[in-house]
C-alpha cells in the first residue's frame, strides 16, 4: 500500500498522522510510506528522521492521512487516492 503524510494546514495544528517510528514500522511491512516535506518538523522530527525511517520525502502523497478532521471541502484526492483521518469527537453524529 501506499501511504502518503502530508503537512497539516489548520493554523496551529502541529499533530502529523504517522511519527518516525509508525513509518519504520509500515516499510517493515511491505508499505511505501510518502512524508510530504516538513510535515513535523514544527513537533521535533526532521525529514531525515522519516528518510531513515524508510520514508520518501515529497511535497504530494497518494493517501493522505491528516491528525484533525478535514473540513468540510473536498481535500483533492485525484483518480485512485484515499483520503483516511482520526476519529473526532466533534463530527457530525457524534454523541455530546
Amino acid at each position: 500500500m501506499k501511504i502518503g503524510v502530508p503537512k497539516e494546514i489548520k493554523t496551529h495544528e502541529y499533530r502529523v498522522g504517522l511519527t518516525p517510528a509508525a513509518v519504520r514500522e509500515l516499510v517493515s511491512r511491505g508499505h511505501f510510506v510518502v512524508v510530504q516535506q516538513g510535515a513535523a518538523t514544527a513537533i521535533g522530527f526532521a525529514d531525515g528522521a522519516y528518510r531513515a525511517a524508510g520514508a520518501a520525502i515529497a511535497p504530494d502523497s497518494s493517501i493522505v492521512r491528516l491528525a484533525r478532521v478535514p473540513s468540510y471541502q473536498p481535500v483533492g484526492c485525484r483518480d485512485g487516492q484515499s483520503n483516511t483521518k482520526l476519529p473526532s469527537p466533534y463530527a457530525i453524529g457524534a454523541p455530546r
